[in-house]
């Protein structure tokens, strides 16, 4: 498993969120994949999702599949750290709780799961989202860190004007 972060912060525990990534991955026989994780701040988020999803606002995660040059490489997964904290006050959870829970998402839409269209695929996706949320609750795996919104120019970005 290779994990690249960009735009972590200042002080950042990767650890926590390669054991997540290594939970999800080892359990869809994905261990040899490799991945990138963005951290962005909502004005470039909004500006990602409008440009691929025409919705003109920050949106928690967005993922891009991608086949690179690199063996086994996953994709793109870009979170914006302040919508999660926007959801986790708006769905009662713990910041860590909301944190975990939009990895493993971000993770499984670059593993080819899908809920944009409803159906079993939703209930599929949403089902393994919330059984690995509780693998991970039974390990009190909590995340050690304070990540600071950056701006990020990255290839999926680019031409935006952030």
């Amino acid at each position: 498993m290779k994990v690249r972060f960009v735009n972590p912060g200042e002080k950042f525990s990767r650890s926590f969120f390669k054991k997540v990534i290594e939970k999800v991955l080892k359990a869809e026989k994905k261990e040899s994949s490799a991945l990138t994780v963005v951290f962005l701040g909502p004005l470039a988020m909004r500006k990602l999702n409008f440009e691929y999803r025409q919705k003109n606002r920050p949106t928690d995660v967005l993922s891009f599949s991608e086949s690179a040059n690199e063996e086994n490489y996953l994709g793109e997964s870009f979170i914006c750290l302040s919508e999660v904290r926007n959801n986790a006050k708006i769905y009662n959870q713990d910041f860590e709780e909301e944190l975990k829970r939009v990895l493993i998402h971000g993770l499984l839409h670059l593993l080819g799961y899908n809920h944009e269209k409803g159906g079993r695929g939703a209930e599929k996706m949403f089902r393994r989202q919330e059984h690995y949320l509780l693998k991970l609750e039974a390990q009190n795996l909590k995340p050690k860190c304070q990540i600071k919104s950056k701006i990020l120019i990255s290839k999926h970005v680019l031409g935006l004007k952030l």
